[in-house]
């Protein structure tokens, strides 16, 4: 699974360090929050707030480079978006955005101590 490109992330800001700390900081706020509102959405099969989380959090994965997560989330809001149901495929692709998202965050915070 992809990691944070922190490569890409430090071309984004210019090489400024405190670019890049605040933009894991924001990520790991952020996207945390949208994780587990992902859970709750996806425990009460809501598609419609599963669309639009995994639509919010795609953007965030693809600012720090972690395409393979980006494109699971591409094809997951558009699953939700066209499923009447949740299918055992969509939950699967949920469960691995979830588990790499977590991973991603003390990869992050990891990130940020050593810089």
């Amino acid at each position: 699974m992809s990691k944070i490109n922190l490569e890409y992330l430090n071309e984004l800001g210019g090489g400024d360090v405190e670019f890049v700390v605040e933009m894991l900081q924001t990520y790991i706020e952020e996207t945390s929050k949208d994780m587990d509102a992902l859970s709750l959405a996806l425990e009460q099969q809501d598609l419609k707030r599963i669309s639009f989380l995994v639509h919010r959090s795609k953007s965030a994965f693809k600012m720090l480079g972690m395409n393979d997560l980006f494109e699971i989330s591409e094809n997951v809001e558009r699953s939700a978006k066209v499923e009447n149901t949740l299918t055992d495929s969509l939950v699967q692709n949920l469960q691995f955005i979830m588990k790499y998202a977590a991973e991603s965050f003390v990869q992050a915070d990891k990130l940020i101590s050593d810089l």
